[in-house]
């Protein structure tokens, strides 16, 4: 499945560049309206690295201040004990945020974003043996949590351009099942008429 998803991503990449080099770059990047964007990479919790995708949809003011809504997947995650059995885990998160950017010369800008939502856990537990150290079962983990990040993004055309960020998450709160994750991921952006 992760290898379907990149190569969807790498293609839909692809296809962006190739139509941002037919259409004109000698115009100013647009700087308000609705946009859609898309990004690939690598996240971090704990010290364990696995693959995850972010969509997002939201509404630029100006050239300086947006809004957006995210939905993040980090993907699949299993472990074993034998003799007891083992466990897999899917964490995904989804918030709103504010995003702040400050452009340079032409083409490029920084960015950074802040934002609340929720930080989601579903792990499937299958026992080999019955016993009062393994619980079978599926258990859910759904947190408030704080979303950040910062980034650049370059204009390819009007209304195309790539980023690359760096978004943190971290649970809002003392819960018994805590979260604290990094993501670098790389992606497109395209902003409507």
């Amino acid at each position: 499945m992760k290898s379907i998803i990149t190569q969807i991503t790498l293609a839909g990449i692809a296809l962006a560049l190739s139509i941002s080099t037919a259409q004109s770059a000698d115009k100013p990047p647009k700087e308000m309206g609705v946009y859609l964007a898309g990004s690939a990479g690598i996240a971090d919790s704990d010290g364990n690295d696995e693959f995850a995708y972010q969509l997002s949809a939201g509404w630029k003011f100006n050239k300086y201040f947006a809004i957006d809504v995210r939905y993040l997947d980090l993907g699949d995650e299993s472990a074993s004990v034998s003799g007891f059995g083992q466990a897999e885990a899917d964490t995904y998160s989804y918030s709103a945020n504010a995003v702040g950017s400050y452009p340079f010369g032409n083409d490029w800008e920084v960015f950074g974003q802040l934002g609340v939502g929720r930080l989601v856990t579903d792990i499937d537990v299958q026992c080999e043996v019955s016993s009062q150290f393994c619980t079978e079962g599926d258990f859910k983990f759904d947190e408030s949590a704080l979303s950040y990040g910062i980034g650049a993004r370059y204009s390819v055309t009007r209304h195309l351009s790539l980023a690359a960020e760096i978004d943190g998450f971290r649970e809002i709160g003392n819960t018994d099942f805590d979260i604290d994750l990094w993501v670098a991921l790389f992606g497109i952006q395209y902003v409507f008429e």
